[in-house]
């Protein structure tokens, strides 16, 4: 895999000289979450954190790297109205919009839950249930609702709203400790004569 190549080019015209394959399947799973380490593993690299150090300052894979950042952010429907649109799905989703009228959550038909809330939708499974004949019988659907606090705390920020992290301010003063026990007027009313006193009581 890692000896095929490929020339890429970018939409002005730029060759991305010699992509390799490996170097391809990095780039698509680094594009994903742009984790490079997780990529480079993904993409099966022997030594993913050598490996993906080196990809990263490579020019030809950074060159892709951009080229496929800017493809994802020409999609028409990834605009920030829409982006701030889905958060707010997050953020004000109301549990009743899973229930049908007569409060029964509705999992059989994901058709019959409202867009507002679909959007909420983080993973879903399906169980098939079958007979002995291997004949369907029925299904059992699990669905996970996005972390609301987590889009509540992105919103919250996103207005301004989310409160300065505390700093730990360090306050050095100076003290004077003769002003504090007393100024000595002689040696036997210094600091350590006043030690010597308090041990002998």
């Amino acid at each position: 895999m890692a000896g095929s190549k490929k020339t890429l080019k970018s939409k002005k015209g730029v060759s991305l000289e010699k992509i390799t394959d490996q170097q391809a399947l990095f780039i698509a799973n680094y594009l994903i979450d742009f984790n490079a380490t997780k990529a480079a593993r993904l993409a099966g690299y022997k030594t993913p954190n050598v490996a993906s150090a080196k990809l990263m300052n490579q020019p030809n894979v950074l060159a892709a790297i951009e080229e496929g950042r800017k493809r994802i952010l020409s999609v028409p429907e990834l605009t920030r109205e829409n982006i701030l649109r889905e958060l707010a799905c997050c953020t004000f989703r109301d549990p009743l919009d899973l229930c049908n009228d007569q409060g029964q959550i509705i999992v059989s038909d994901l058709r019959k839950i409202p867009k507002a809330m679909r959007s909420c939708i983080e993973r879903l499974e399906v169980e098939n249930h079958c007979d002995q004949n291997g004949e369907l019988t029925g299904q059992t659907i699990r669905i996970w609702l996005s972390n609301k606090l987590g889009a509540v705390d992105l919103a919250m920020k996103h207005k301004g709203l989310m409160a300065s992290e505390k700093k730990q301010v360090e306050v050095v003063a100076k003290l004077d400790l003769a002003q504090l026990v007393g100024k000595p007027t002689n040696a036997t009313d210094s600091i350590e004569g006043k030690i010597l006193e308090l041990g002998s009581e």
